[in-house]
């Protein structure tokens, strides 16, 4: 679990929050998830890794078509895709990329959760999950 006020940058990168109550990315025409999965898996295979095409496939597809993706990820490959991409990028991308494959209830937990875990809570940024919540 990430500290929570880059949970919280993470929130605004990833979310709804900024765009109210409508989403800004359209579903993907003609959408194949088992040739989406081979994209994303050739991607990552062998020496390096094609951030491009991670980039592309995460931000051109509708966060329930993501979730049909890992599935069928999972069936071809015998992997999960959240791990793969845990094991081949690092850092706030890999933050980014590990939340847009996240279902948008299970991200929120996880947000409230680190928000309220430690010592302090960060009030502002469940406030501002809440307050969000609001338009969906």
């Amino acid at each position: 679990m990430m500290h929570c006020e880059r949970q919280c940058d993470l929130f605004h990168l990833t979310s709804f929050s900024a765009f109210c109550s409508k989403g800004t990315i359209e579903p993907a025409a003609n959408f194949n998830a088992e040739k989406v999965a081979s994209r994303l898996r050739r991607a990552m295979r062998g020496i390096g890794t094609d951030e491009k095409v991670i980039i592309d496939v995460l931000t051109s597809h509708t966060n329930s078509q993501r979730q049909v993706i890992k599935k069928k990820y999972k069936v071809m490959y015998g992997m999960s895709l959240k791990e793969d991409i845990k094991a081949e990028l690092g850092g706030h991308f890999e933050d980014v990329c590990l939340a847009l494959l996240s279902p948008v209830a299970e991200f929120i937990v996880e947000f409230l959760h680190a928000a309220v875990k430690g010592y302090r809570t960060d009030e502002n940024c469940i406030i501002e999950v809440l307050v969000s919540l609001e338009y969906m």
